[in-house]
Order: structure tokens, then C-alpha cells, then sequence
């Protein structure tokens, strides 16, 4: 895990940050548009599983219900660029930590660790996008145990990032608290 922290430290550049956090309004802006004009318009607005904290089946039923199955099998391509989002999002986080510890707390290395907050949460995001694909593949014959878990792991994504985010909010305060006082 050391190799990993020290590498995700060489990458860490204001540079990366900047590439990092545009690929991240690129890849939210291109999922929204396509969202938009291709699902949403043809096929009606629904639920968006995964940008809630928690759901049930009869959430993911009603939604999937209101697209129909070709509605499904659209917003499951469009879905796609999902895949690439938590790869923006995870890298911009953890450029944006670590850049912030070097300066805040240059000589506390352990600190580096929090960037396991955001890697966390990409992590458990491509387990809840593989968990919705499968009950979107397997529409209309939903699975309750699998969209039970998709909801578990859907909550667990969004605490890590929200820690992941606090991170950066705690950081910036320290950073700011030490340059007024400087």
C-alpha cells in the first residue's frame, strides 16, 4: 500500500488536478446530456438509482417500469460513461489531498492515507454500477437481495466521498487558518 500512496504522490501535481477535475465536468457533463437527450427525452424522466442515498426494489421497479425495456437498455449504454467517471472524480480527489498535505502537513506522511477515501469510493461505485446493470440486464425480472446490496454499497459510496470532500473542506480551512496566521 506504501508503493500506491508514494505513486499516487508523484502524481499529485497541480497540473494533473487541473486535468483531473476536467475530465471529471466533462465525463458529469456528457452523462447528464446524454441522460437528457437520449433517455429522459424519449423515454420520460425516472429515478437515477445511483445518485440517491439508498433505494428499494419497488424504487428500481417503478423507474425501470417508466423507461420500459427499451427505455433500460438505452440508459444502460448511456450508463457507460459511468465507467469513466469515478476514474475522473477518484483522480481529482486524490491529486487535490495530496497537494493539500504536502502544504498543510509536509511532514506527516501518514496523513497521505485519507487519499484511500476517494479511491474508496470509486471503488464501491463500479460494484453498485455493475450491481444496477445486472438488475438492468435481467428487466424485468429484478432480483431483491442484488438491488438490497446495490443500496448498501450505493450509501457506502457516498459516505467515502462525503469523508473524501470533508477531507478537502478540513484542508482548505487548515491551509487558510495558517496563512492568515503567517
Amino acid at each position: 500500500m506504501e508503493r500506491m500512496i508514494e505513486g499516487m504522490d508523484r502524481i499529485s501535481t497541480p497540473r494533473n488536478l487541473l486535468l483531473g477535475l476536467i475530465a471529471t465536468v466533462v465525463t458529469f457533463s456528457l452523462m447528464i446530456a446524454l441522460g437528457i437527450v437520449l433517455v429522459y427525452d424519449v423515454y420520460g424522466v425516472s429515478f437515477i438509482p445511483d445518485t440517491s442515498f439508498g433505494y428499494t426494489i419497488a424504487d428500481i421497479q417503478t423507474a425501470f417500469d417508466n423507461l420500459g425495456t427499451e427505455g433500460v437498455r438505452v440508459w444502460l449504454m448511456v450508463r457507460m460513461v459511468d465507467m469513466i467517471f469515478p476514474i475522473a472524480y477518484t483522480f481529482a480527489m486524490v491529486c487535490g489531498i495530496m497537494l493539500m498535505l504536502r502544504h498543510s502537513f509536509p511532514e506527516r506522511k501518514s496523513l497521505r492515507t485519507l487519499t484511500l477515501l476517494p479511491i474508496g469510493g470509486a471503488i464501491v461505485d463500479y460494484i453498485e454500477n455493475i450491481l444496477i446493470a445486472s438488475q438492468a440486464l435481467s428487466y424485468p425480472n429484478l432480483s431483491g437481495p442484488v438491488i438490497v446490496l446495490a443500496s448498501i454499497v450505493t450509501i457506502m459510496k457516498w459516505l467515502l466521498l462525503y469523508a473524501g470532500f470533508a477531507v478537502l473542506i478540513i484542508l482548505s480551512l487548515v491551509i487558510l487558518f495558517k496563512r492568515k496566521k503567517s
